[in-house]
């Protein structure tokens, strides 16, 4: 038999998804900031494309930073 501790299942705050933000190759991550702190029931996963030399490698960034964000969710 599992034993549910409710109250730490209550006190875990909800969150309404998830916005993965693409802010592409010469627009900092910051400028999302402000907006992020706007949208505080959400999860933000943000990809860093510094290593991105074409657009095939920018698909293949965004897909192991959203793996990782689900693996560690």
């Amino acid at each position: 038999m599992i034993a549910l501790d409710f109250d730490s299942v209550k006190t875990q705050p909800q969150t309404s998804g998830t916005i993965v933000w693409l802010c592409g190759w010469g627009m900092p991550d910051a400028i999302f900031d402000r907006t992020r702190e706007l949208l505080p029931d959400f999860h933000h996963v943000s990809v860093d494309y510094s290593d991105a030399d074409s657009p095939e490698k920018m698909l293949l960034l965004t897909e192991i930073a959203v793996k990782n964000f689900l693996y560690l969710d």
